[in-house]
């Protein structure tokens, strides 16, 4: 049996702070996110910190090319308040998950993404206010998206 040696492929960091105000439509990351050739699989990473006002709150989800999927996914927050909305496809990937807490969040996703063998594009990282108010949501500096081929 030989075993293939996993390498860093690509590393985002956010070097400054990206905002919304009083929006519920999702906006792509301006950093978190890469192109994948067609047939690809990777182990992807997101650390993101993300602050919020004393109303708020947060909603994110992963999006990709069509026919890709999302074969495992775990998330963690520091608060433990998620409540993960149910998987929905489209045009390739796409899950959507609600942060309910009014707080500060750091979480951490872990995914293992297939791309189509047909099918190359870009992997996202959305997010917006999960309900419009007038106070700003940001996904903060050093917000990081590791990505690491495993085919």
């Amino acid at each position: 049996m030989t075993y293939k040696k996993q390498t860093i492929g690509i590393v985002k960091r956010k070097m400054g702070d990206q905002s919304v105000y009083q929006s519920t439509t999702f906006v792509d990351d301006d950093t978190l996110q890469f192109i994948a050739p067609a047939g690809s699989e990777w182990v992807i990473d997101i650390f993101a910190t993300v602050t919020l006002g004393s109303s708020s709150d947060f909603k994110f989800q992963f999006t990709g090319p069509t026919y890709a999927e999302i074969i495992a996914d775990i998330r963690v927050d520091q608060h433990g308040g998620y409540n993960y909305a149910a998987l929905t496809c489209n045009d390739g990937i796409t899950r959507s998950y609600d942060a309910v807490n009014n707080a500060d969040h750091v979480f951490i996703a872990k995914l293992w993404v297939k791309f189509h063998p047909d099918y190359g594009g870009t992997f996202k990282f959305r997010w917006a206010q999960n309900t419009a108010v007038a106070e700003y949501t940001r996904v903060l500096a050093t917000s990081t998206l590791v990505a690491t081929r495993v085919n």
